[in-house]
C-alpha cells in the first residue's frame, strides 16, 4: 500500500512538472519570452519552494504526549503557496514529499521515509493547491481575504493528518485521534495563520513579478 502510494506521488510529481513545462511553452507563444527561460524560472521557483519547506520544517518543538511535532512546516506551506501559485506550489510540496519517501532526510527533524505523520504531508499538497488557486484569484492581496485563504486550507492539513495518525497507531476513538493530532496545535496554527495573513499582502507586492505566470505560465 505504502509503496503504491509513493509510486503514485512520484508519477504525480513527474506529470505536474511535465504540465508546467507544457504551460511554459504556451507562455512562450503568448509573451514571446524564450521558452527555455520560462521553464528555467519555473523550475527554479519550484526548487526554491521545496528548499524553503525543507528548511522551515526543521524548526520544531517536540511534544511528549504525541508523535506529531509543532513545526513551521505549515507556515512555509501557507506562504510558499501564496507566492508561487497553484501549479508551482503543488509541484514544490509534492517534490518535498517524494524526496522524503525516497530516503532524503527532509522531513521534520531530518527524518525520512514513511511516518505516522504521513497524512499531514499529503495535506501539504492539498493545502498548496487551495492556497495557490485562491492566490491566483487575488485572495492574498488584502488582509481579511489572506486570513480567509489560510483558514480554508487548514482542514486539508488535518483531515488526512488525523485520519492517517489514527490508522497507523490503531486508534479507534476519533476523540483520541483529535487529542493527539489536532487539539494541541490549534493555538499554534492560529498564530501561523495570523502571521501568514499579515505577511501575504506585503509578500504579494514583493513577488508580484511572478503573478503573470503564477499559475505556471498560462
Amino acid at each position: 500500500m505504502l509503496g503504491s502510494f509513493a509510486d503514485y506521488l512520484v508519477g504525480y510529481t513527474t506529470n505536474c512538472v511535465a504540465r508546467l513545462v507544457r504551460s511554459s511553452n504556451v507562455a512562450f507563444v503568448r509573451t514571446r519570452i524564450p521558452s527555455i527561460a520560462v521553464v528555467s524560472i519555473n523550475s527554479l521557483l519550484v526548487f526554491a519552494g521545496t528548499s524553503y519547506v525543507i528548511l522551515m520544517s526543521q524548526i520544531v518543538i517536540p511534544l511528549h504526549f504525541t508523535p506529531v511535532m509543532v513545526s513551521l512546516g505549515t507556515f512555509s506551506i501557507f506562504t510558499m503557496s501564496a507566492v508561487l501559485g497553484c501549479k508551482r506550489a503543488v509541484c514544490s510540496s509534492a517534490l518535498y514529499v517524494v524526496l522524503g519517501f525516497s530516503g532524503v532526510p527532509v522531513f521534520q527533524g531530518y527524518k525520512t521515509g514513511t511516518q505516522v505523520t504521513m497524512g499531514y504531508l499529503v495535506g501539504y499538497i492539498l493545502a498548496s493547491y487551495i492556497i495557490g488557486k485562491l492566490a491566483e484569484n487575488g485572495k492574498d492581496r488584502k488582509l481579511l481575504s489572506s486570513f480567509g485563504t489560510m483558514l480554508i486550507s487548514t482542514p486539508m492539513l488535518y483531515i488526512p493528518g488525523v485520519a492517517w495518525l489514527m490508522y497507523s497507531m490503531n486508534i479507534t476513538s476519533v476523540e483520541k485521534g483529535l487529542e493527539l493530532g489536532f487539539y494541541p496545535f490549534l493555538i499554534g496554527d492560529l498564530l501561523k495563520i495570523l502571521a501568514a495573513g499579515l505577511l501575504m499582502p506585503g509578500l504579494w507586492k514583493i513577488f508580484k513579478w511572478t503573478s503573470r505566470t503564477k499559475n505556471g505560465g498560462e
